[in-house]
Formats: C-alpha cells, structure tokens, sequence
C-alpha cells in the first residue's frame, strides 16, 4: 500500500492519492470516514467515481489506483479527540489511519506515506520512518500513532521527534526542552536504554482545565501531551504526566 498526501496550506483538505494492492471486489475502509469525499479509481488512464467504496470484480488484476479528498479541518472541529481528530492552537492532531483509505482484508506487507507540505506548515507522524516517508506493517493501519499537522516547530532529542507550537504554554522554549530532556533521560534510566528506535513527542496547548496525556504505539510510537494555557510552570515541573505516558 503507498499513499501520497497533500495538504492544503490551511489545512482544511488532503489530497490522497493511493496504490493499493487488494483483491477484486474488495472493500474499502478507514477508521474515520465520514469525512472522505470525491473517490476516484483508474482505470487505464480514466478516472471514475467509486461510490461504493468496492473495488470491481476485475479477473487477474491486484493493483488499483485511487484518489480521493478529506476534509481534515472539519473533522478536527467535530470530533475534537486526538485519538481521531482535534484542532488545538491552530495544529491539527490526528492518526493517520483516521483519514487513510485501505483494503478491509490486510495483505501481507508493509503501507508507505509520504506527506508533501506546502511552504507555510510541517507534518510529523509516529509511524517508523525510513528516510523521507513512514513505513509500517499493513495490519497496524487500524489504529496508528499520533500524526501532527500545521505551524509546528521540531527538534531532534536523541529518539524522539519532539512537536510543539512555540510560545503557546508557561514554560519559554528552553524550560520546556529541559524538561523533556530530564522526562526523557528518567525513562532510558529506569530501562536500561530508551525502549524504541524512533518516538514523537506533540505537546500543544489546550483550554481545558487538566492535563491530558495519551500514548499511541502499533507500528511506532506516539505521545500527545495536551497541557492547558493556564497551567503554571511550577504545577507542569512537578507533574508526572510526561513520564508516565
């Protein structure tokens, strides 16, 4: 399975174009659909509209090449869930396996995505990556690690791809990237090294009055850490939170 996808700028829609290889007649899925619009298939250079979300019953043929459209921001707005989809400091949250369309029955193999952004926002994703594009076994796309989308600011801590909106929390940029750090090592000690190869850390703000933090693995690793704009520095230094998830 290779997907490509294309953000618009304001990140209202992605442009999914989609190589999937599947048995005739089979169904199409995706964790959360109902945002998923305009699907297309090719057939020897012509597309038509696949409205039943069934690939024909084509004698001999496994490849198919589909594209389609999903409305990320509205989905963000709807569904406000980070496990899903949620907007939070003009940054989308949200697994890929929320807007990525696949075959219901798995073939053996790995999917690949690749995300290609326009100038004015940066997409990072918990799925394993593997140069410029994120290489998973195919069973783990019911459900994958956090996906961030939008004006994020990345740095690079040992393993981890650490996300975040900068300036949107108590802590200045060098408080919070310590902390991290201190989060980060505490764990590698109590394990004897840091237990995966690859892990992406989003820490966004939120107007909700608690802390939320939430730990999404199968086929990478994810945490998403929520904190609300009102927290105080001390109250976050103290909070075990981070290492726990």
């Amino acid at each position: 399975l290779d997907y490509r996808v294309d953000p618009s700028p304001d990140m209202a829609v992605l442009r999914v174009d989609a190589q999937l290889e599947a048995a005739p007649g089979s169904s199409l899925v995706s964790a959360l659909p109902e945002y998923l619009e305009d699907l297309q298939l090719e057939t020897n250079g012509t597309w038509r509209a696949l409205d039943d979300w069934e690939l024909p019953q084509s004698q001999g043929r496994k490849r198919w090449h589909l594209r389609y459209s999903y409305r990320l921001r509205d989905a963000a707005r709807s569904e406000n869930d980070p496990q899903e989809a949620g907007l939070y400091g003009g940054v989308i949250v949200s697994p890929c396996s929320s807007w990525l369309l696949r075959p219901e029955v798995f073939s053996k193999g790995d999917y690949r995505l690749k995300v290609v952004c326009p100038a004015e926002i940066s997409f990072e994703c918990g799925v394993n990556k593997v140069g410029g594009e994120y290489r998973a076994p195919t069973q783990t796309l019911e459900q994958t690690p956090a996906s961030v989308l939008g004006p994020i600011s990345v740095a690079q801590l040992g393993q981890v791809a650490f996300a975040r909106v900068k300036g949107a929390v108590q802590l200045n940029d060098a408080q919070l990237l310590d902390l991290v750090k201190q989060r980060l090592s505490g764990v590698s000690n109590y394990f004897g090294r840091f237990p995966v190869r690859r892990a992406l850390l989003i820490i966004l703000p939120t107007s909700s009055g608690y802390l939320r933090g939430i730990a999404i693995g199968s086929g990478g690793a994810s945490v998403v850490l929520l904190l609300p704009t009102l927290m105080s520095s001390q109250e976050l230094l103290h909070n075990w939170e981070l290492t726990h998830e």
